[in-house]
């Protein structure tokens, strides 16, 4: 019965409003990421040198620094920040501050590249944690966990796909400067969105 009520209770009000702007976030998280890992091969043997195939063996170890994104952000959010979508911007305007040296033509040691390009995809994963998995589990009263979070992961998913044309799209007409400061343009719209989310999102959380 009480599973009935809460699946029959109305959304609040400020809830659309607050929702929109997280899911423009979450797109851009799956944009940032998805084009971290699916470009980084052609970054390397571009801006490096490097043999494709060494370029993406390198590229495997991107996966493995992603998974600190998780503990990283809810340790963040749990100790620090207390919001998710403030944990969530402050991820992002990391990822820009990281992606501005290269985007504008600064050449790091590919060892610092490589550890650039992980944090941030890490910083990506961190961010895509808050809006997609904890948002819809701080509405659980609303009774649609599963409708939420469905909505975020199709706007993470909605990004990726955006990502390969997109990076691909300004690489052949402007070059890598253009592609990353791409990046750093849709990670700075994003912190911007989840702190203008942050307000409402605090009063919804509670």
């Amino acid at each position: 019965r009480s599973a009935a009520r809460a699946a029959a209770r109305p959304l609040p009000h400020r809830l659309p409003a607050v929702l929109a702007l997280i899911c423009l976030a979450a797109l851009a998280s799956g944009m940032i990421r998805d084009g971290i890992q699916t470009w980084t091969p052609t970054y390397l043997h571009d801006i490096y040198g490097l043999d494709n195939t060494f370029a993406i063996v390198l590229t495997f170890t991107l996966p493995l620094v992603n998974l600190c994104g998780v503990y990283m952000g809810k340790w963040a959010n749990d100790h620090i920040f207390h919001s998710e979508a403030v944990t969530a911007a402050a991820a992002f305007l990391a990822a820009c501050a990281l992606l501005a040296a290269p985007a504008v033509g600064v050449r790091l040691p590919l060892w610092a590249c490589l550890a650039l390009l992980g944090l941030c995809a890490a910083l990506m994963l961190a961010a895509n944690t808050m809006l997609v998995t904890l948002v819809p589990l701080r509405l659980q009263s609303t009774g649609r966990i599963s409708a939420l979070s469905g909505l975020l992961n199709s706007a993470t998913y909605a990004g990726s796909t955006l990502s390969g044309y997109g990076m691909g799209l300004l690489l052949e007409r402007s070059g890598w400067p253009a592609a990353l400061l791409g990046l750093c343009a849709g990670a700075l719209a994003a912190s911007l969105l989840c702190a203008a989310a942050a307000r409402g999102w605090k009063r919804l959380r509670g």
